[in-house]
Order: C-alpha cells, then structure tokens, then sequence
C-alpha cells in the first residue's frame, strides 16, 4: 500500500526505519513490480506493509510483508518471491481520515 506522510513518521519513529527515497536507483523499476507502493529495504531485503485484522486491538494495525530477500551476501541482487509475512507489526495512532486515503 501506499503509506501516508503521517503512516511514514510512524513507521520512523516506532521502527526507526525509512523508505526507500525518491531518488534510489532501481525504485522506478521496483515500482514496475510492486506497483504505487511504500518500499523499505532492510538487512533481510524487501518490504511492504499492510493493513491486517488484529483481534482486540483497536484502531489500524500494519504489518510488514517480506516481497523480495537479498540473493547474496553482498545484497547486491535481490529475489523476488510470494510476499512473506513478518512479525513486524505496528499499531497506528488514529490520522484524519483524509490523510489516512491521500496521503
């Protein structure tokens, strides 16, 4: 999915994780594969998040999918795979619904 501003910071400040920038080199191709979504890259590879039905909890609760693993030890290559579950999960605080959808 696509992350809001306000989803990012939450992700940042709860994870200490950022996306991958604007200016990475292979994002324009990862979004042909992935398509508009928010990417992170991190020790174990690829990431994506969304939204999962956590009984109990209250509010929006994301959760980190695995879509690619690094293919070498230099992760320098990537391979694709069936998006992976994690245990990553984050609850996020209540956003204005608006900035929630355009975000």
């Amino acid at each position: 999915m696509k992350l809001s501003t306000d989803q990012i910071i939450q992700i940042k400040d709860k994870k200490g994780i950022d996306p991958l920038p604007d200016d990475y080199a292979a994002l324009a191709n990862l979004k042909e594969v992935f398509g508009d979504q928010t990417l992170y890259m991190t020790a174990d590879g690829l990431h994506i998040w969304e939204y999962v039905d956590v009984a109990g909890a209250e509010g929006q609760v994301i959760i980190a999918l695995k879509v690619a693993s690094w293919a070498n030890g230099g992760k320098t290559d990537l391979s694709l795979h069936k998006p992976q579950l994690t245990d990553v999960t984050i609850k996020l605080d209540d956003v204005p619904v608006a900035e929630a959808v355009n975000g």
